[in-house]
């Protein structure tokens, strides 16, 4: 049986290590290092699992579970003064991914809600 549970979750980590990888030069291309606030760009982090990613997302999102955020972000993210965008499927996921990020240090992160609602007002 932990073999079972074991598989899909290494599955879903290599998953996402290739998705970071292939995204990262689109990511830094995005947000050059440089402390001019014109060049920061918006990084937009759907929290969802990837199922629900796979289902529907925000154009240019990229797909970082609430729970294993901490994780990942340094990765995609050029420093801790960009601006983030955080969404999932009413709010409560993308509210609690906010907290952490402003735990670890980010400081500009808004939790836009949830995604059919931003979807709907045509946001981002």
């Amino acid at each position: 049986m932990q073999n079972t549970i074991a598989k899909p979750k290494l599955a879903f980590v290599l998953l996402l290590i290739i998705l970071f990888t292939l995204n990262s030069c689109a990511i830094i291309g995005k947000c050059p290092l440089s402390t001019d606030k014109d060049d920061h760009r918006e990084i937009i982090i759907d929290v969802r699992t990837a199922t629900e990613f796979d289902t529907g997302h925000l154009e240019n999102a990229i797909n970082i579970p609430y729970d294993i955020i901490d994780q990942y972000i340094a990765e995609a993210t050029c420093c801790k003064s960009q601006e983030i965008i955080v969404y999932c499927r009413r709010g409560g996921r993308s509210e609690k991914a906010k907290i952490t990020l402003l735990d670890l240090g980010y400081t500009k992160v808004t939790n836009a809600g949830g995604y059919e609602e931003i979807k709907a007002a045509g946001n981002y």
